[in-house]
């Protein structure tokens, strides 16, 4: 399991989709923001992320001792806003929701670590698709017979990924635990699978 993960991707976004997040997309001003709002799977975790934080802060006694661990908890949350806010692309901003939702206090939770990993593997199925993009048209310039050639790489793309699905299916039914965490290992199976996958298109597919 990759508990860290710091890679360069191409992400395409539509800044005419705006989804739902912590705040009003329909009045986001900051770059931030409008990043934000421009992506389903951020705007969802933003939401989330922020919903915890509430209720953590909503749980808390006012009792000398909750107040000031309500204090600390403010202190980080303010902390982490800045280092976010600093982001100038949606790379940055992606690796900082990774880093937030997969802290250690939320990953002993299958919710937690499900929405870590499942913001791990989409930022890597993104930059995935990105190599394999650059990779086919690298090979079909060589080819006698690109056209034949893209449907052989596109169907082998689709068979890896079917393989991939049904055998961390299984990984993550054999794996045990609750159902919740039998999806939690179905999904830190694909990021693993998906890793190597990288490193042999980058090292091995030549």
């Amino acid at each position: 399991m990759r508990c860290s993960i710091l890679i360069f991707i191409l992400l395409v976004i539509s800044s005419e989709n705006m989804y739902s997040a912590s705040f009003d997309c329909t009045n986001s001003k900051t770059t931030i923001e409008n990043m934000i709002c421009s992506d389903e799977l951020l705007s969802e975790v933003d939401e989330q992320l922020n919903h915890e934080y509430q209720d953590i802060l909503n749980n808390l006694e006012m009792e000398e001792a909750e107040q000031i661990k309500y204090k600390q908890i403010e202190l980080e949350r303010k902390k982490w806003l800045i280092k976010r806010d600093q982001c100038r692309n949606i790379e940055c901003v992606y690796e900082a929701y990774i880093e937030l939702a997969c802290e250690g206090n939320r990953i002993g939770s299958y919710r937690g670590a499900g929405e870590c990993f499942d913001l791990k593997l989409n930022t890597l199925e993104r930059y995935l698709n990105a190599i394999e993009e650059e990779y086919v048209k690298k090979i079909l310039v060589q080819s006698e017979n690109p056209e034949y050639l893209k449907s052989v790489v596109e169907d082998e793309r689709i068979k890896w990924k079917q393989y991939r699905n049904s055998y961390c299916e299984l990984v993550g039914q054999v794996t045990g635990g609750t159902d919740g965490w039998k999806s939690v290992w179905t999904v830190d199976c694909k990021v693993e699978e998906t890793n190597k996958r990288i490193d042999w298109l980058k090292n091995g597919w030549h």
